[in-house]
């Protein structure tokens, strides 16, 4: 009887398609994780805070080591991304941080899985 192979199934993915990326300056401490939602403020991107959605453009596609004084990454400023793969901080993003990104040009969509 031949091996029997397991295959995994299970990849999600953040960035759907259409997407458009920016090169930018991330500042914070430590790691920021992909899909974390990011504001603009004094010249450089950083993590949004439930607290204040005013300067939500962005969400980072990969994970990213931030310093205080900025580091060059991408981020994406339009297109269609997994809602549910979005972070606010290190929470799922709430429903009035998806509606600012749906007014900056990001198209947050349910994604079902099917082992959901």
């Amino acid at each position: 009887m031949a091996n029997m192979t397991t295959q995994d199934n299970s990849y999600r993915q953040l960035m759907l398609g259409n997407n458009e990326f920016q090169s930018v300056l991330v500042s914070g401490t430590g790691t920021i994780k992909a899909g974390t939602i990011m504001a603009y403020s004094n010249g450089k991107y950083a993590a949004a805070e439930s607290s204040d959605l005013s300067g939500v453009l962005a969400v980072l596609p990969n994970d990213t080591e931030a310093t205080s004084a900025g580091v060059a990454t991408r981020v994406c400023i339009a297109g269609r991304v997994d809602m549910n793969l979005c972070l606010l901080g290190e929470s799922a993003a709430s429903a009035d941080a998806l509606n600012a990104l749906r007014k900056n040009g990001l198209i947050p969509l349910d994604v079902k899985q099917l082992n959901d």
